[in-house]
């Protein structure tokens, strides 16, 4: 059975999961509780993008009470790694003793109640790990983040520091956990630090990046703004070697979407009633989406889920589902039944961040559900969808300055985020035209300028009456869990709007006709 395993492991490694997949049902027909084999079955479904049999394979085999621990910890890091947080939250339940679990399985689980918005139970967690020698570095660096999204300033700043002053591993990312809290300032002493740890040959990839945008805050904050340049210009450079953009498939998919959805008709009739009706918050990351998230979220009728991936891993398991490759070819023949059960496990994955029950809308805050517009009028035409639009200089500069740990591999080049936000608005104006009731723009420079005006407008397009607390969005405590998360914890402010123009001359040549529009 070990030749077996290891026949599996040349075929992993080669990428010829179709055959790792065939190999490790054999060995668990005759061994079914075999590690190795469940491991590399989940592996091969994940990459074969067989979404709802990897699924079920997690949950099965995550079952404690049937199957040793080894098993339950690898597939629980295995989880974590592809995003399947449900299935994480729902083990987290199950168990009755977490510490049951390794120690990187607990800071899994921990970290995967963060990203179902259950940051209190993953607070309790990283604090029952701050004594474990093995975990203690990663906990605090946790904390630092739970703190951060819960409106703790000083806690977070506490928890990072820890980890500058403790750890090397975590140092890098601590760094950069600070100065993406948009109000820290560095001292010069850790800014020598800064410099002084890029120089160290031992950096991990994401540790060089985390560093050279850390710097690049720092002296923007000093008003250095060549140095910041500089260093933001080094960390866009150094993500670009392994972050890499596909202008022609994004273009593709543009273009099959509009051609796709010409002369399509929305109103399929009989679908099952939402209790609540989502609205979409679409654009650009850094173009003042979470500010519009956190105005609408503090009505008492409107509750957020924030950035989650849930339409994306419907769109693949309907690929799945129907053999068909590629987006949107596949939605052409969903019959009601289908749409249905999209619509309901659409809602059952965003249950898990419900808290406000009187709440009658909540906000999906994921930018890049702006290339899937076309599945979420399929599967919910009654839906809203707010795009946020900024002044491309600044929308630009905000993005190019800014670290994203995952997709965004356009924003790591100026002339591809200014292909992404062409691309961008194309689709938009498109979708603005097929569907003028569901859809519509909120401009941030007018936002900002005549925010009560602009406020009102938003509801009136939601057909529901602003509240004070709405103008007050600020006092709000809810979780922020964006790069955004201290900045719209405060009243309207000017400064961000014209930050590009200290950088002037590396942006003042980008120029489209964006066909700006505000809510009206």
């Amino acid at each position: 059975m070990n030749s077996d395993v290891s026949y599996i492991t040349h075929l992993i490694n080669n990428n010829n999961f179709d055959a790792a997949l065939i190999a490790a049902e054999h060995v668990l027909q005759n061994e079914p509780s075999n590690l190795q084999a469940l491991v590399y079955k989940a592996i091969a479904l994940r990459e074969k993008k067989m979404i709802f049999e990897y699924q079920l394979h997690l949950e099965r085999n995550l079952d404690y009470d049937s199957k040793p621990f080894p098993i339950t910890n690898a597939l629980i890091e295995l989880s974590t790694k592809s995003g399947q947080y449900q299935v994480l939250y729902n083990l987290f339940h199950k168990l009755d003793d977490i510490t049951k679990l390794n120690t990187e399985a607990q800071l899994c689980i921990g970290h995967a109640m963060q990203k179902v918005s259950k940051y209190e139970e993953a607070k309790k967690i990283f604090l029952s790990l701050l004594n474990n020698n093995t975990a203690q570095d990663q906990a605090h660096y946790y904390l630092g983040n739970a703190h951060r999204y819960l409106g703790n300033k000083n806690e977070a700043i506490k928890n990072y520091l820890h980890c500058i002053n403790n750890s090397t591993n975590f140092l890098a990312k601590a760094y950069f956990g600070l100065a993406n809290m948009k109000d820290y300032t560095f001292s010069n002493e850790q800014i020598i630090s800064l410099i002084k740890t890029l120089e160290t040959n031992s950096l991990l990839r994401d540790d060089k990046a985390c560093l050279l945008f850390s710097l690049g805050k720092a002296y923007e904050d000093n008003k250095d703004y060549e140095s910041s340049y500089y260093y933001y210009a080094l960390g866009n450079e150094e993500k670009s070697k392994y972050e890499k953009f596909n202008e022609k498939n994004l273009k593709e998919k543009a273009n099959k979407t509009i051609e796709k959805y010409e002369n399509t008709d929305f109103d399929t009739p009989d679908l099952i009633p939402l209790n609540k009706t989502p609205i979409f918050i679409v654009g650009l990351p850094r173009s003042g989406s979470t500010l519009v998230e956190q105005i609408l979220s503090s009505h008492s009728k409107i509750e957020r889920i924030g950035e989650v991936p849930y339409i994306n891993s419907l769109i693949q398991e309907c690929h799945q589902r129907r053999h068909i490759a590629s987006y949107p070819e596949f939605l052409q023949d969903l019959t009601k039944d289908q749409i249905n059960y999209f619509r309901k496990k659409y809602i059952q994955l965003s249950s898990l961040h419900f808290k406000n029950e009187k709440a009658t809308f909540f906000t999906d805050k994921t930018p890049e559900n702006l290339e899937n517009i076309g599945f979420i009028r399929t599967i919910f035409p009654e839906s809203i969808i707010i795009d946020t639009r900024r002044e491309i200089r600044a929308n630009t500069f905000s993005l190019f300055k800014q670290l994203f740990f995952g997709a965004r591999s356009y924003s790591y080049d100026i002339n591809n985020i200014v292909t992404y936000y062409k691309t961008y608005i194309k689709l938009i104006n498109f979708w603005e035209k097929k569907c003028p009731t569901n859809i519509f723009t909120v401009n941030y420079e007018r936002l900002v300028d005549d925010f009560d005006t602009t406020l009102s407008d938003l509801f009136f397009k939601i057909n529901l009456k602003p509240e004070k607390s709405c103008f007050e969005y600020y006092k709000n405590k809810q979780i922020v869990d964006t790069a955004s998360s201290e900045q719209v914890r405060k009243p309207i402010y000017h400064s961000a709007k014209n930050a590009w123009e200290n950088y002037r001359k590396h942006f003042e040549h980008i120029k489209i006709n964006t066909n700006n529009k505000a809510a009206n």
